[in-house]
């Protein structure tokens, strides 16, 4: 789904995706990593 369509599907949401993304380098346990470190970063709802 393309945030295009999910603010078509939810006209009432204000608040707006902001989207991070971050090279693995094909390195599937660094990925894994990167998002626990990621998750500890931000504050998620």
């Amino acid at each position: 789904m393309a945030l295009s369509d999910f603010y078509q599907t939810h006209p009432h949401y204000k608040t707006r995706l902001l989207l991070h993304h971050m090279d693995s380098n094909e390195d599937v346990v660094q990925a894994a990593a990167s998002v626990g470190k990621t998750s500890k970063r931000y504050k998620f709802n």
